[in-house]
């Protein structure tokens, strides 16, 4: 039996191996040769890819297990590249689902209007948002492109920002758990849904600060975007969701249309030869700007929750955490550096 397991878990150690060594070879492969471009392109993403907010530190072990991911800054950098390419006449994505924050989306927004100013198109494809909930991240998203189109029968839910808390203390008196919480401040309600039954007045007052500049920034964006004005923007938000034709008639979307409907204008936007690439392969694939600067801007990422020491991120790196030591050596290190003028760090903690 033992030497059953034995042969068992060198095999399973053997294809790890394999797969790792597969993988780095293929990523050599990739860096070194890389897809040709064509001549005239439409870049496509679909939104339903997750976005990290920094690159993985097991991107490998993500890449084996089939889970791709792309980092915020490299689709940011694509975005930019390709919106100074003369060879690349605009973008299609999918918009029906993605997990970017607000803050990331107030971003990518910014890198599409970037790119259309360059004077490239941006198509906008959803099947629908929100179908059967809000669909107000993915259409604040979409609301940037040039052009939106959506599946005949999807629908719009664009419903406004909202927050919803659930409270536990009546189910605890229950089973006769009494919570022991220390609060610091009426602000820091962190630990309310344990403690109380109801939202508090305070905590009430923070929500409500923050979902009206949520909502207003939303609504302002949008309504500049879609050449509204905001009150009637807000009106329709009161009567959403709303049906494809309802949408169309609002002036929300640009067209009602089915997936290939929406490339097949891309590629006559973009004019005779042109074909689709991907964004991700597109970046690549182009070549870096040459230019060296004498003083650079370091850029260190600080996202998860804080711990001690990064030891506790897990053997394979499968935690996103911010180790306190490794953090500020970092910092250190690029403090240290004598071309390194200004250091920026991006933090998505919650604390």
């Amino acid at each position: 039996m033992r030497k059953i397991l034995t042969r068992i878990f060198a095999f399973i150690g053997f294809m790890v191996v394999l797969s790792i060594t597969i993988s780095v070879a293929s990523g050599i492969w990739y860096a070194s040769r890389g897809p040709k471009m064509p001549q005239r392109m439409v870049l496509e993403f679909d939104f339903a890819t997750p976005v990290r907010e920094a690159a993985s530190s097991n991107a490998l072990l993500q890449e084996i297990l089939g889970k791709r991911s792309i980092d915020l800054r490299t689709l940011i950098l694509a975005l930019d590249r390709a919106s100074k390419d003369p060879n690349v006449a605009g973008l299609y994505a999918n918009v029906s689902r993605s997990d970017l924050g607000l803050a990331q989306i107030e971003e990518v927004r910014a890198a599409l209007k970037r790119f259309t100013d360059a004077g490239k198109f941006a198509y906008a494809w959803a099947d629908t948002f929100g179908e059967v909930g809000p669909g107000n991240r993915t259409y604040w998203l979409a609301s940037a492109f040039t052009r939106i189109d959506l599946q005949p029968l999807g629908m719009l839910g664009l419903t406004g920002a909202s927050i919803s808390q659930p409270f536990a203390r009546t189910a605890l008196d229950r089973l006769g758990i009494t919570p022991d919480v220390h609060q610091r401040y009426e602000y820091k309600g962190a630990l309310e849904n344990f403690s109380e039954s109801s939202l508090p007045e305070p905590l009430r007052e923070n929500y409500t600060t923050l979902l009206q500049d949520l909502h207003r920034n939303m609504v302002t964006d949008i309504a500049a975007a879609r050449s509204l004005k905001a009150d009637a923007l807000n009106e329709l938000i009161n009567r959403a969701p709303l049906l494809g034709r309802e949408a169309l008639d609002a002036k929300l979307v640009d067209t009602l249309a089915y997936a290939d409907e929406t490339r097949k204008a891309a590629t006559e936007q973009a004019g005779s030869g042109a074909e689709f690439f991907g964004l991700v392969d597109y970046l690549y694939a182009s070549p870096a700007p040459s230019v060296k600067p004498e003083n650079r801007v370091a850029l260190v990422y600080a996202t998860g929750p804080i711990v001690g020491r990064s030891g506790d991120r897990g053997p394979l790196g499968e935690r996103e955490i911010i180790g306190a030591d490794e953090t500020a050596k970092a910092i250190e290190d690029a403090s240290k550096a004598a071309n390194v003028k200004v250091i920026v760090i991006r933090l998505d903690s919650p604390g």
